[in-house]
């Protein structure tokens, strides 16, 4: 799965605990299970999706010959297809559209901070002094 803004691989994990299916961007690819390429992204230097390259990218989507071949490459591009609004030439995306709260705090983090605080993150830290004891 794409990261919509900038042109790097996401990847996705099961969280056996909540049933969940989480998507993030681990900028070290050391240890990933789909090798690629990139070994490493730094993060002052990520390749910012251009416009013309997601309009590209939403073209092959909605021409995919099948719905198969559509969700799987709706998955890769992070793009379900051509935006309605992309008919309006003033606006570029997805440069045109701010990061909304939502995606940026609320979706995955919290979660995220609270199971590392409680101890609970993938296993990891347990009993480590920064993490809160069960009755707080």
């Amino acid at each position: 799965m794409a990261c919509v803004p900038v042109e790097c691989a996401g990847s996705s994990e099961f969280a056996s605990r909540t049933h969940e299916i989480r998507y993030y961007v681990p900028l070290s690819r050391r240890n990933h299970p789909t090798p690629t390429d990139v070994v490493e992204y730094c993060p002052e230097k990520l390749l910012l999706r251009s416009h013309d390259g997601f309009m590209a990218h939403a073209k092959v989507v909605e021409s995919a010959p099948t719905e198969t071949q559509r969700e799987a490459l709706a998955k890769e591009y992070g793009i379900k297809g051509i935006p309605l609004l992309s008919a309006l030439g003033s606006l570029r995306f997805p440069q045109s559209f701010p990061y909304d709260f939502m995606h940026l705090v609320w979706e995955n983090l919290i979660l995220n901070l609270v199971l590392f605080w409680s101890g609970h993150y993938k296993g990891m830290d347990e009993g480590q002094p920064y993490v809160l004891s069960p009755h707080i």
